[in-house]
């Protein structure tokens, strides 16, 4: 601390370091949580795309096979 000042300055510099310390305290906290986040929704975006594509290709595996039933079953 600086000698010469006054005890109000002195509390107003506290304060002000004090202050400074918690918004890069928040600051550090936010910019984590929002990188967890974004791997998070990476990672799950990953899994429905791949449940989306397996749905995708079940869903023309039969419609295939239906198309197979239905034009076998046409009198030739």
């Amino acid at each position: 601390m600086f000698p010469l000042m006054t005890l109000p300055q002195q509390m107003m510099l506290i304060s002000m370091q004090a202050t400074q310390a918690y918004f890069v305290t928040y600051l550090e906290t936010s910019l984590r949580l929002m990188a967890q986040g974004h791997m998070a929704s990476e990672e799950v975006a990953g899994r429905v795309t791949a449940a989306a594509e397996q749905v995708n290709r079940a869903a023309q595996d039969a419609l295939c096979a239906a198309g197979k039933d239905k034009c076998d079953s046409l009198p030739v």
